[in-house]
């Protein structure tokens, strides 16, 4: 796959959750995407910690990703991906 070198990666997983509205209308993803409320729950919270992260004012993605609110988001992902995996077993 070739890459637009205007985009950044952190871009093109912006536009992945938007496009799937996971993040912005996670409710509305419950039953097709998201199996409960703890995953709805845990994509608001992951929402929340990439809106904080990346509302400064035009970054490159090296710099969003050294910021203090970036562990935010980490730890939010974090938090999605237990919430995810309680739902496999």
């Amino acid at each position: 796959m070739s890459r637009d070198p205007g985009n950044s990666g952190l871009d093109e997983a912006l536009d992945f959750f938007d496009d799937s509205g996971v993040l912005d209308g996670p409710s509305g993803r419950l039953g097709f995407v998201l199996v409960d409320e703890d995953e709805v729950a845990a994509m608001q919270a992951l929402n929340l910690a990439l809106d904080r992260a990346i509302s400064a004012p035009s970054s490159p993605d090296a710099e969003i990703i050294q910021t203090p609110a970036w562990n935010d988001v980490v730890d939010a992902a974090r938090g999605a991906l237990v919430a995810m995996r309680e739902e496999i077993r």
